[in-house]
């Protein structure tokens, strides 16, 4: 199977039905610079408003930020604490957090470092590319990924994002969950490109066969933006 084989084609999976269900975070946020700048649609841009807070009532308090130069091994720790994704070289996350910080986060609870977003910016597409999203287990189930993912495209910290790409594998639920629900709740067009086949992650030496990936899509088109 090749990839130019799967173009044009309509995939579905993931779960639409309850794409915009994912539970409401649980505690007060902001983010650094501030969020839900001008260019967010207007249900993004309500719920990046409550900066500046403190909960006072045991509830976390999250911060959401880009990554400093020094933190790429932070992500890396993160995304091997996560038990789902593949933590690949510390350099890459090195790389990532000298190089890409404006693309990517850090969600902080409490001062506390407990998820990130590695992305890449592609400038010449008007988007981004989103390559891991990872939270520490006592955070996961509660919105952090779609606050972080909200935060990223429409903060005031960086332009705004006409379109961002990720890779999901197809079994993945909470992952078409997380875009599906980001897509829906800021008239984003959400959509599956194409099939990254197994090929494509062989290594060799014995290892164990990559699963195909999906490559997705969300567009944000100019009404949606407020622009």
């Amino acid at each position: 199977m090749t990839t130019e084989a799967n173009r044009g084609k309509a995939f579905r999976f993931g779960s639409p039905s309850t794409a915009g269900a994912a539970e409401a975070p649980r505690g007060v946020w902001t983010e650094e610079g501030g969020e839900g700048g001008a260019s967010a649609p207007n249900g993004a841009r309500q719920r990046a408003a409550a900066g500046g807070k403190e909960a006072g009532d045991g509830r976390p308090v999250y911060r959401i930020r880009p990554p400093a130069p020094d933190e790429g091994a932070l992500m890396w720790r993160i995304a091997r604490e996560t038990g789902v994704l593949e933590a690949n070289s510390p350099y890459a996350y090195v790389m990532v957090a000298r190089l890409f910080a404006a693309a990517s986060r850090i969600a902080e609870a409490d001062g506390r470092p407990v998820g990130f977003i590695a992305g890449l910016a592609l400038p010449e597409r008007d988007g981004l590319f989103v390559w891991q999203i990872g939270v520490r287990p006592a955070h996961q189930g509660n919105g952090l990924g779609g606050r972080m993912l909200e935060a990223l495209v429409f903060g005031r910290a960086r332009p705004p994002v006409r379109r961002l790409w990720a890779t999901v594998a197809e079994g993945n639920r909470a992952s078409w969950r997380l875009f599906q629900g980001v897509a829906e709740r800021s008239g984003g067009r959400f959509r599956a490109l194409d099939v990254w086949p197994p090929f494509l992650f062989a290594v060799g030496d014995g290892a164990p066969p990559h699963p195909p990936e999906i490559l997705i899509e969300i567009a944000w088109p100019a009404e949606a933006l407020a622009l």
